[in-house]
């Protein structure tokens, strides 16, 4: 700060002819060239302290400022610095008591720090603190250079005022005008102001300089922090951390989570830092993220608040946020954006490039974005992360979508297929799935709230009134690539069986489409027909379409289903108008229907099934028939259902699959993807 001295009485002698003897300072002080540029650091003291010449004046505040800038000090406890007139001061009270400014030595202090990294004292031990520091004393002010720090008054070890030395006689200091004999409140040089030596040394002797370039360390730098390797599976392991520092000391390397070894603070100076740390197991079935930091000290402190930050991301086993299975193979849908798949594989169903049969999961080939999955009988399609739709396996009835029937290979009894997942052409915005059973048709809801669909038409699955269409696919009709659905809009979500196919539509109905035959119809006239409604279904929140079963939520949990129901009671087996569903033991959140039966997830998690059940599919143990839900056995905590032919699966709460039916009658834990 500058101090507040005892008042000095300066003595001038003056000569017979009137002329002044004496100020304290003689000769002619060393000016700045603006043609040859200061040295670098000098500079930088320079440009630090003249960033606060500003206007409105940046005020005097005793004991203002510090490393990173003004403060208001102690402010003007005595009411000594209020400023000239016109300006704002630094009082402590009234409406500049919240004011920022710095003192002489607060000034200086910042400045040097600034440039160099180095704290100085913020009191009259300044100046012997900037020798100690490596600083270079100046007893001579003519040989004063630009950057120079030039104290007044008392000593150099006890001096009065400070500023920094500009060059042509000039310095840049923070300006009270008190106790130097200019109390005038007049003066224009009052706070952070560019003043000349000679105002100060007309009241204040010259006590010497201190030069900081020349001696001060460079700031330290650090750049390239990383981590290797940047993964680890659950199991953990060693890491090493490495970076490349300059004019440093120490070096801390820090993470966000605790690990074993960290906080650790090595030695370190010019070339590569490093250090190993063990990373311990991750037993939380989601990935971690650590974030390592290095903070660096020489000069000064490089922290990672400078950008030098690296993610070490450690993943654990991947995490399955979605299923679909069928018949023949089962898929899972990873939150990488990956999506695995096991089973038959006879047509490529499983897109790993082979037809060779999987019991273990195997990845899909080139699917690292996916959203959506969708599977049945022979082949599966994915949502990509853009809208687009990836599809793989069977071709037979154009079911990929490509424009063609034929395939880019040939799978058993010289099927067309693919191996690998190929485009959908001609489609964008796709929001969700739906396949026929035995893979037969494909819809998608799109973006738009709309339908389209590409695969067979044998039923009048596309919708369109008829069972032809624009291509031919085995003697049947069917479209190799995506039609709208004439008559649909508000399209929710879209579910197919083996001859129809049905939309929640977004205000709450159902419209279904395709061969109307008495266990199939729900109420539609005879035929093939285009989207109708189905009669006594309001305000459904989900659907489940199988086979030939067809079953909606409403709102409130409660069940209708129409088509190839269990009745108890009704000897056809079958209605074509939407029957409730009785007994549940709670509200039903989720739903899915197979070829002959139907399973609700209710609230809580259990699931609870009804209907034929000739493979198990109603998961009690046993498959003996039920019209009465009956609940799964073992399961509690469910979150999503789907169905195959002749069974159905669950992803629950804590990422474990269990299957049921075709041929199990009780679920079976699924193996989680490695």
């Amino acid at each position: 700060m500058k101090l507040k001295p005892t008042r000095l009485t300066i003595v001038l002698i003056i000569a017979a002819s009137g002329a002044l003897v004496s100020t304290g300072v003689s000769g002619t002080l060393a000016a700045s060239s603006a043609a040859a540029a200061n040295p670098p650091q000098a500079q930088a003291i320079i440009n630090a302290a003249e960033k606060w010449i500003t206007t409105p004046v940046t005020p005097y505040c005793w004991d203002g400022g510090d490393t990173n800038g003004p403060n208001h000090g102690v402010g003007d406890p005595k009411s000594e610095y209020s400023g000239p007139a016109g300006q704002s001061g630094c009082s402590n009270s009234g409406p500049t008591a919240s004011a920022n400014g710095f003192d002489c030595t607060g000034l200086t202090r910042y400045a040097v720090y600034q440039a160099l990294g180095i704290t100085l004292p913020h009191d009259s031990s300044q100046a012997t603190a900037a020798v100690s520091h490596g600083g270079q004393k100046i007893t001579d002010v003519n040989a004063l250079l630009p950057g120079d720090l030039v104290y007044f008054g008392g000593s150099l070890s006890a001096f009065i005022h400070v500023g920094v030395y500009l060059g042509n006689g000039n310095m840049v200091n923070a300006y009270d005008f008190m106790n130097d004999g200019h109390n005038g409140k007049n003066n224009k040089y009052w706070g952070v102001a560019k003043m000349p030596i000679a105002w100060e040394t007309s009241g204040l002797a010259f006590v010497g300089g201190v030069r900081m370039w020349t001696a001060a360390t460079p700031p330290p730098t650090v750049s390239s922090l990383t981590a290797s390797p940047s993964t680890l599976s659950s199991a953990g392991g060693s890491v090493t951390l490495s970076a490349n520092v300059t004019n440093a000391t120490t070096c801390a390397f820090s993470s966000n989570r605790s690990i074993a070894g960290l906080p650790a603070t090595i030695p370190c100076s010019n070339g590569a830092a490093t250090e190993s740390v063990t990373v311990p197991a991750n037993t939380r079935k989601l990935a971690l993220t650590y974030k390592f930091r290095l903070a660096v000290t020489g000069t000064r402190v490089v922290r990672a608040s400078t950008g030098l930050v690296v993610d070490g991301t450690l993943n654990s086993p991947p995490i399955v946020t979605a299923i679909s299975s069928d018949a023949t193979h089962f898929c899972e849908l990873l939150n990488s954006g990956k999506v695995d798949c096991s089973g038959s594989n006879q047509y490529g169903q499983l897109g790993n490039g082979t037809t060779a049969d999987s019991s273990a999961l195997v990845p899909v080939s080139g699917i690292v974005n996916a959203t959506a999955i969708e599977s049945s009988g022979y082949g599966s399609c994915a949502i990509l992360g853009g809208g687009s739709v990836d599809c793989w396996g069977d071709n037979s009835d154009g079911e990929l979508g490509i424009g063609t029937a034929t395939g880019p290979d040939t799978c058993v009894n010289g099927a067309p297929c693919s191996l690998f997942p190929v485009a959908v052409t001609n489609l964008t915005g796709a929001r969700s799935l739906a396949e026929g059973e035995n893979s037969l048709t494909v819809c998608a809801v799109l973006s738009d709230q709309t339908v389209s669909c590409w695969g067979s038409n044998f039923s009048g699955q596309l919708g369109n009134g008829n069972n032809s269409g624009p291509d031919v696919c085995r003697s049947y009709g069917c479209s190799t690539q995506p039609l709208s659905i004439p008559g649909i809009a508000g399209v929710v979500f879209v579910g197919l069986g083996s001859r129809n196919g049905c939309a929640l539509l977004s205000d709450k109905t159902v419209d279904c489409w395709g061969l109307a035959d008495f266990l199939f119809t729900g109420n539609w006239p005879s035929g093939y027909n285009t989207p109708a409604s189905i009669t006594g279904i309001h305000s459904a929140v989900s659907i489940g379409i199988g086979g030939g079963t067809f079953c909606a939520i409403v709102a409130g949990g409660s069940v209708g289903c129409w088509g190839d129901v269990l009745i108890p009671g009704n000897a056809l087996d079958g209605t074509a108008t939407p029957v409730t569903i009785t007994n549940l033991v709670g509200p039903a959140t989720s739903i899915a229907s197979d070829e002959e039966d139907s399973c609700a997830i209710v609230s809580g998690g259990s699931v609870e099934c009804w209907g034929f059940n000739n493979f198990g599919d109603l998961g009690n143990g046993s498959q003996a028939e039920s019209g009465t839900p009956v609940t799964v056995t073992g399961i509690s905590n469910a979150k999503q259902i789907t169905a195959g032919e002749w069974g159905f699966c669950t992803l629950n709460a804590d990422g474990s699959v269990d299957c049921w039916g075709n041929g199990s009658a009780t679920p079976v834990v699924q193996p989680l993807p490695q």
